[in-house]
């Protein structure tokens, strides 16, 4: 590793063991012994906000760890000083002790997160590592180092959302996705959820792409505004004029004869057809609570546009009244999860909501947002569901995202390929970039995870990987 001249260094004032991540400040552990690049580290860290303990090898590493972890994060050196603790497999070519420590701190905490420097490499997928390893992040550039921070705070603040927290988030976005009708395309709460953290973490690479998280606000409340804005994305997108599909709306006669709605309505009047679906989705709504005045009387006055105040005080409707009655329509047009652990019931897949319907559910969206914990958590249960189990569900559902541009990133890295973190662009198919060095073109999906693209076929033909396996495959 090239070293530089070192810094003179003062002295480290001691620090209070943290009993955990939030009993103070954001902690980290720099495991470094070059003094030049742990001045650099450090410093970088602090302006961070990072509360920092270093060590010089790995054994000091592990004691440190084992004596105050968990950390917000820490940073390993590739190279650092071999340590008797730590035992080294010497005939693993992948390992060495910064590797070794790596792993045995995941061995004791696999949610830690963790960057492993190894700046005397070009890009991560050149750096040897274990398997086990290959999820986490490797730094080449000093530069990378903030954006790193940002992934994992965004990574940390999702593992720490409450179950109420998750509740809320995902209802919401359920709603949401609900009030696109035909424009949500089938897509559900949990892909608009995903879509949220995704941009987020594209936003942690770089403030021009993506969403950035401000830490002044918090990440539920961040979430709920990506969300709101994603879906009205989606709603601009659709186009209005397409023609809708005739199969949507069949029905059937006595005599089993198909015939649509459309028929009686004169043609040339597309306004007036699209009104007439609309309509029929207003009623079909509405006629749930057929046996439920109170609750039929704050939709109608919702459909209308009227504010709660109006519609207590239109319908005589007391505080309480109001709220039980909102919660019945929640309960009622969201429901329980098919099967317990699948997706949200998608009334949407074929309906074609107008702006009252939509208004509606973007305002259920955000009446789900006030609840308090225990009213969230007792709401879920009235609908049938767990809510321990639905948090956690929810939980994995955003783990999905993170790990979904993790294996792209990591897959191309181990290409050769380059993708600077302001290169991805969202499409209608997905996210797409191009490797900065060879020009390839690569996409995934946010729903599946699906990768696509000739930047997959092979390694990057401007990289050192290529040049190296070309000339070894040439004496053979």
């Amino acid at each position: 590793m090239a070293h530089f001249l070192p810094y003179p260094e003062p002295p480290e004032p001691p620090l209070p063991p943290p009993r955990s991540i939030n009993a103070s400040r954001k902690s980290a552990l720099l495991v470094e012994n070059d003094s030049s690049l742990l001045h650099i580290f450090r410093r970088s860290l602090k302006d961070e906000g990072y509360t920092v303990r270093t060590a010089a090898n790995s054994k000091e590493g592990l004691r440190l760890y084992r004596d105050f972890a968990p950390f917000n994060l820490v940073l390993i050196d590739y190279f650092v000083p071999q340590s008797k603790e730590v035992e080294i497999d010497l005939l693993a070519e992948l390992q060495t002790n910064g590797t070794a420590l790596a792993t045995a701190i995941r061995e004791t905490n696999p949610s830690q997160g963790m960057v492993i420097a190894a700046l005397d490499y070009r890009n991560a997928g050149e750096v040897p590592r274990p398997r086990e390893l290959m999820h986490i992040p490797v730094l080449v550039a000093i530069r990378q180092l903030r954006s790193l921070l940002e992934k994992i705070e965004v990574d940390r603040a999702i593992e720490a959302l409450t179950p109420s927290e998750l509740l809320r988030l995902q209802r919401s976005a359920d709603f949401r996705v609900q009030g696109l009708g035909r424009a949500a395309r089938g897509r559900t709460g949990e892909d608009l959820l995903q879509e949220a953290e995704l941009r987020t973490l594209i936003g942690a690479e770089d403030t021009q792409k993506g969403r950035h998280w401000n830490k002044d606000v918090d990440i539920e409340r961040h979430l709920t505004e990506a969300m709101r804005s994603i879906s009205n994305c989606w709603k601009r997108q659709f186009k209005e004029m397409e023609a809708y599909l005739m199969s949507d709306f069949l029905i059937h006669d006595a005599e089993e004869q198909e015939h649509s709605p459309l028929d009686n309505v004169a043609s040339g009047h597309k306004a007036a057809d699209q009104r007439l679906i609309e309509k029929d989705e207003e009623e079909r709504v509405l006629s749930k609570f057929k046996d439920d005045p109170e609750a039929t009387q704050v939709l109608h006055g919702l459909l209308d546009g009227l504010k709660k105040n109006e519609i207590m005080s239109k319908y005589g409707l007391g505080e309480k009244q109001y709220a039980a009655a909102v919660k019945r329509i929640r309960v009622t047009l969201l429901g329980p999860r098919n099967g317990g652990g699948g997706k949200t019931k998608n009334m949407t897949d074929k309906r074609n909501y107008g702006d009252p319907l939509e208004k509606l559910m973007n305002q259920l969206a955000e009446s789900v947002l006030g609840l308090s914990d225990a009213a969230i958590l007792a709401e879920t249960s009235e609908a049938g569901a767990d809510p321990e189990q639905e948090a956690e569900r929810t939980r994995s559902v955003l783990r999905r995202a993170s790990e979904v541009l993790e294996n792209v990133n990591g897959r191309l890295s181990n290409l050769g390929h380059t993708i600077n973190s302001n290169g991805w662009y969202r499409g209608r198919s997905g996210y797409h970039s191009t490797c900065v060095a060879c020009g390839s073109f690569v996409s995934f999906t946010t729903a599946t995870g699906e990768m696509r693209g000739e930047a997959l076929d092979g390694l990057c033909p401007e990289s050192d990987q290529y040049t190296i396996r070309r000339l070894e495959a040439s004496r053979e």
